[in-house]
């Protein structure tokens, strides 16, 4: 290196904080000034007291867990059926993916919506699926160049 050093780069957040009035134009005047002191807030510095934060953190996903528990505990056994049946031809095309065959596996994914028509939320699984192999791979659903594409023509 030739010794010099790289030119400061300038920032006008620096410029703020360098601000001699900045102090008196952005402290609250109190802390309640500062902050929204809504019923939430309250429930939470109180249950914060009362209990442990673990607890809470336990609660609450417990709550969140009991939520996906609701989708599956209002099917009938012909809609847990459905949905185990789902579950093995959908690791069929997890194993196209672990075998890096994300084609073949976005077009698996298309192909079982349809055959789930009965069960939107099934049927979108799959189409999100799909969908989500074409945002991630896109090289793969490329289409082929002009010269690749007369090739294969003649070969046939």
């Amino acid at each position: 290196m030739d010794g010099k050093r790289p030119p400061e780069r300038h920032s006008a957040f620096f410029d703020i904080e360098r601000d001699p009035n900045r102090d008196v134009l952005t402290r609250p005047a109190s802390m309640l000034r500062s902050t929204e002191w809504g019923g939430l807030t309250l429930v939470s510095l109180l249950a914060g007291l009362a209990f442990p934060p673990y607890f809470i953190s336990v609660m609450a996903l417990a709550f969140l867990n009991a939520g996906g528990m609701l989708w599956v505990t209002h099917l009938n056994d012909v809609g847990r059926k459905r949905l185990r049946e789902f579950e093995a031809e959908f690791a069929v095309g997890h194993a196209m993916e672990e075998k890096r065959d994300f084609g073949a596996a976005a077009a698996f994914y298309t192909a079982l919506a349809p055959r789930y028509a009965d069960h939107p939320k099934i049927a979108q699984i799959a189409l999100h699926r799909a969908a989500h192999l074409k945002e991630s791979h896109p090289q793969t659903f490329a289409p082929a160049p002009a010269a690749k594409r007369v090739a294969r023509r003649k070969r046939k």
